[in-house]
């Protein structure tokens, strides 16, 4: 969303005056450089780190708290299973690093490929939660929703390519006084 607002406030400023050719320039490397890194990427690093200490770190008497706050849901005899069983709790956690290490994986990928291969991820994810024999409780409970997050960064990253074109093609309007016939033009 804060991507469409960026846009529309460009298209706004540039229909309304002409910005400096040095702050279009300025301004296309910001957008250069944000399109350059994942911020879901980013994201799971952390989310991942959460995960780490409610599945490994946490103490037994932490666990209701943290699954509650984690899962949006009461889950008392969760927290006691894995408080007396902790075999169930290091499964789920081996599941859990395995899965968000594929999920960081997919959004290193060039962001052509990232929504097909979040749509594969996500779809273990789905079957190992639901059909596994170990049903990896805590894991379902805030695997990120990855397909969602990879389609939403794809139109992101677009936006992001949309608005450093038209700086382009300002930039270009500026110094010739005219519009590009092509944009092979601003290459």
């Amino acid at each position: 969303a804060a991507d469409r607002l960026a846009l529309e406030a460009l298209e706004r400023v540039v229909g309304l005056c002409e910005p400096p050719a040095e702050s279009l320039r300025q301004l296309r490397h910001v957008l250069k450089r944000a399109g350059e890194t994942s911020s879901v990427e980013r994201a799971l690093w952390a989310e991942r780190a959460g995960g780490h200490y409610l599945l490994v770190e946490a103490p037994a008497d932490e666990l209701p708290v943290m699954l509650d706050l984690y899962s949006g849901e009461r889950r008392p005899l969760l927290a006691r299973l894995y408080a007396v069983a902790p075999v169930w709790r290091t499964a789920d956690a081996l599941f859990y690093y395995d899965m968000m290490g594929r999920c960081i994986d997919v959004f290193s990928l060039p962001l052509d490929e990232r929504a097909a291969a979040a749509e594969r991820v996500s779809k273990e994810v789905e079957q190992a939660v639901t059909t596994g024999r170990t049903r990896h409780p805590v894991s379902a409970a805030f695997m990120p929703a990855l397909g969602r997050a990879a389609v939403g960064e794809v139109k992101s990253m677009a936006r992001l390519r949309v608005a450093s074109v038209a700086l382009a093609v300002e930039e270009w309007r500026q110094g010739h006084g005219e519009w590009p016939e092509s944009l092979n033009q601003l290459v």
